[in-house]
């Protein structure tokens, strides 16, 4: 039987367990989910069994229609209960009633975590490459497509290819063409009008 589950913002009070939540299973980091909480404490949710904090949802500051969520995580002990779809909708609700229109995510590039968010409505709107520190040398012309976009961050660059639908075997030729250090979906989800 699932206990009872409350979902709210998280309050002062309970910011210490939501950082070690955060340390244990994702990776912002007290000082970073300290100035991310004040641009928005409402959109700071958790998931509470019997009083106790067991799940956070967070964004980082984005854009005026466009929210990043930027880590949702469950405790171990309370995974496959539904609490982190329960947490990302009510996350969502929050965030249409805050005047956004849409959430973004970058997803971890393994199945049962974009199956998650295919599970919970996101669509696959971009795939982002991390080349790391060495530039882009990759030849561009072996690429089986051209970026929409080319940045580089503190030395990193990425590539971003848009696209319409989840192909995981793309992102991967794309990985491998690139030597890529990473290669991520970003997912989205309209959420306001």
């Amino acid at each position: 039987m699932v206990d009872r589950v409350v979902l709210r913002a998280i309050a002062d009070a309970e910011f210490d367990r939501a950082v070690e939540i955060d340390k244990k299973y994702l990776s912002a980091g007290r000082a970073t989910l300290t100035r991310w909480r004040s641009w928005c404490p409402e959109l700071f949710h958790g998931a509470h069994v019997d009083g106790a904090l067991v799940g956070v949802c967070y964004p980082r500051p984005s854009d005026e229609e466009t929210l990043t969520l930027e880590g949702i995580a469950v405790v171990f002990e309370r995974w496959r209960q539904g609490i982190s779809s329960a947490l990302l909708r009510d996350f969502e609700a929050a965030t249409a009633r805050a005047g956004f229109r849409r959430i973004d995510l970058g997803s971890a590039p393994d199945g049962p975590t974009e199956g998650f968010h295919l599970k919970n409505g996101y669509q696959a709107v971009q795939i982002v490459l991390s080349l790391g520190h060495r530039g882009a040398t990759t030849n561009q012309q072996d690429l089986p497509r051209q970026p929409e976009e080319i940045s580089e961050d503190g030395g990193v660059v990425r590539l971003r290819f848009n696209v319409e639908e989840y192909l995981p075997a793309f992102r991967d030729e794309l990985r491998d063409a690139c030597e890529a250090q990473d290669a991520i979906f970003i997912f989205a989800k309209t959420v306001g009008s």
